[in-house]
């Protein structure tokens, strides 16, 4: 029998949990690249706003939970506990992503930046979007940031408005004056931004 060194198991769990942690962020797919914040205590998180408000949001955990039978931990191979762990990861991520979306869905229906697509086109519908949201641009004028998660047929939806937009001379000339308005918007928010020093 080995003997039971209690160090070393601790070394082993914490790799282990670092492992589940990074795991499951990166499953989150779009939400992956979302800023990573750790809160070391309290049960809500205070969302503070570029136009200066704020929303507080409760915290929720994250868990999950993985059953061997004794007779078989030591006979389980590295890649069988390998897969136990993913699928460990993958249900947290799942658990975070549900969470992280309802939570915006929350937040978008409270202030009002939720486009209703009932009775307008899959054009009209973007338009209406990128009319509410705010846009980031880098020095040369092209927008900084902006991920875009939808579901497979929602994405196709969106193929073919760019290919509108990209093809019609007056709907590609429309796209601009938006885009020009979104840069302004960016600028002034830029140049209001007070520094801390």
């Amino acid at each position: 029998m080995l003997p039971n060194i209690q160090s070393l198991k601790n070394e082993l769990q914490e790799i282990i949990n670092r492992h589940i942690r990074s795991e499951s962020h990166r499953k989150m797919g779009a939400l992956s690249l979302s800023p990573v914040q750790i809160i070391h205590e309290g049960d809500q998180m205070r969302t503070l706003r570029a136009d200066g408000s704020s929303d507080v949001s409760d915290m929720k955990m994250a868990s999950g939970e993985v059953s061997i039978p004794t007779s078989k931990v030591g006979t389980l191979t590295i890649e069988e506990r390998a897969k136990l762990i993913d699928e460990l990861s993958e249900g947290m991520a799942k658990q975070m992503a549900t969470h992280f979306y309802g939570e915006i869905d929350r937040v978008l229906e409270a202030t009002g930046q939720v486009v209703s697509q009932a009775g307008m086109t899959p054009l009209e519908s973007v338009f209406a979007v990128f009319e509410k949201v705010h846009l980031d641009f880098d020095e040369s004028g092209n927008i900084k940031g902006l991920v875009i998660s939808a579901g497979a047929g929602a994405i196709e939806g969106l193929k073919k408005v760019e290919e509108q937009i990209t093809s019609d001379p007056a709907i590609s000339q429309r796209w601009e004056e938006l885009m020009e308005r979104k840069r302004e918007e960016w600028r002034a928010r830029e140049a209001s931004r007070k520094l801390v020093g």
